[in-house]
């Protein structure tokens, strides 16, 4: 009887561990041209896509300087996206986890 509980145990674990992750359904990857908006100092890094699709960047670390070096240009964009304001109206924002230059 012992045994049997450790294997049930066991199953139920591998079974867990086995299971897939749930998806982040506000992570989303697009495409588009990657532009700098705005005057000095309240510029923004952009993505416009071919449907004209606009979106705010925003960035942790250093991620915003290494793109900004190679704008303007086409990307794909990985990220996070949510809800802000920029120049005081409202903009879909794409928190950039990583990004991919097209245009090479």
């Amino acid at each position: 009887m012992r045994l049997h509980l450790l294997a049930v145990v066991a199953l139920l674990t591998l079974t867990t561990c086995a299971s897939p992750s749930i998806i982040d359904p506000s992570v989303v990857t697009i495409e588009g041209a990657v532009s700098v908006r705005g005057n000095e100092p309240f510029t923004a890094l952009m993505l416009e896509t071919d449907q004209q699709n606009v979106y705010v960047l925003s960035f942790e670390g250093d991620l915003r300087a290494e793109l900004q070096r190679e704008a303007p240009g086409l990307f794909r964009v990985t990220g996070t996206l949510y809800q802000d304001d920029w120049n005081e109206k409202p903009y879909a924002f794409i928190r950039v986890r990583s990004w991919e230059n097209l245009s090479r």
